[in-house]
């Protein structure tokens, strides 16, 4: 299949990784949105079923098709093994599944080139997120400074670049740590790597929408807690263990009063 692409930016050391699994729904609007940006892609096929690794293959693009599901960390972290090994200065990590928009990615390097001393350049939810959703990432963000000092306003968003330095640091400190996986950027803050933001990127409103299972409601708030705590300082720990109720209390207000976005069951049930 022969495709054309509008004209591409230069980003011969800035690199855009898609971690995939199962998205041969999606898989084909993803990459031929990223097309009108780059063609540095790496594609990392996490032991699909189905055809998406077929469809990747009509692109021209890297494809590293793994025959095992291992899942969603390991999968990136072996994307950016390959693109330090293959000379990238940074590296991009966007979804197959359409909810980051690739549209974010000139500003995504804008930002990479006029910030050289930042380790990850974090994109944010977009201006039309529900409050349902937009009123959780305020209050981690709101406990997330009065621990740290640190602002970081979407903690969920893995739409983010990272430097070489960021991308080993990701690599060798990785964990399946399931939903929690996004809360690694605690880590590299803990470990005085330094992050920007710039606002819009994810998109929470897709019409579909699939309520954020029990366990993975579970899993944020634990790693929430545990990796505030792990900062030096007495102030940290008095948040994070304060904080601890708090969160379990917006865990059933929001599955009682918030049933669209929020389950009492579990992700194997739900998905």
């Amino acid at each position: 299949m022969v495709r054309s692409y509008g004209k591409k930016m230069k980003t011969s050391k800035i690199g855009v990784l898609i971690p995939a699994y199962n998205e041969e729904k999606k898989i084909s609007t993803t990459l031929d949105d990223v097309l009108q940006y780059t063609d540095n892609i790496v594609v990392v096929n996490d032991g699909s079923v189905d055809r998406t690794a077929e469809i990747v293959r009509e692109y021209p693009v890297t494809l590293i098709n793994r025959n095992e599901n291992v899942g969603l960390s390991k999968t990136i972290a072996e994307g950016f093994q390959y693109m330090l090994s293959h000379d990238y200065d940074y590296g991009i990590k966007l979804d197959g599944d359409g909810q980051m928009n690739a549209s974010k990615i000139p500003d995504l390097i804008s930002a990479i080139k006029e910030n050289p001393s930042i380790d990850i350049v974090c994109t944010t939810y977009n201006e039309d997120t529900p409050w349902m959703i937009r009123k959780d990432m305020t209050l981690y963000s709101f406990f997330y400074k009065l621990a740290t000092g640190i602002r970081t306003s979407d903690f969920l968003s893995e739409y983010r670049g990272y430097n070489r330095k960021a991308m080993t640091f990701l690599i060798n400190n990785t964990q399946d740590e399931g939903y929690g996986s996004p809360l690694i950027l605690f880590d590299m803050h803990r470990e005085g790597l330094k992050s920007l933001e710039i606002k819009g990127g994810v998109s929470y409103s897709q019409k579909d929408f699939r309520p954020l299972p029990i366990d993975a409601q579970y899993e944020l708030r634990r790693a929430f807690v545990t990796k505030t705590f792990k900062f030096e300082g007495i102030r940290s720990k008095v948040v994070s263990i304060a904080s601890i109720p708090f969160w379990a209390g917006l865990l059933v207000f929001n599955c009682i009063v918030q049933p669209k976005y929020h389950s009492f069951l579990s992700k194997k049930i739900l998905r």
